[in-house]
């Protein structure tokens, strides 16, 4: 990604992340998503107490 994050930005996610699960059951993207979801919020919490510091 570029340091001013574009809509190529964008498709580019959005692209890899269709790659990543294309062949994904329902059953297997639910629990991918909720996986990433888990992640991305403990990166969020983790962000927000380093900047409460």
């Amino acid at each position: 990604m570029t340091n001013t994050f574009s809509i190529e930005d964008i498709h580019k996610i959005r692209y890899d992340n269709y790659e990543k699960t294309k062949n994904f059951s329902h059953k297997e993207l639910i629990e991918y998503t909720k996986k990433e979801a888990a992640e991305a919020r403990e990166l969020l919490s983790k962000l927000k107490r380093e900047s409460l510091k």
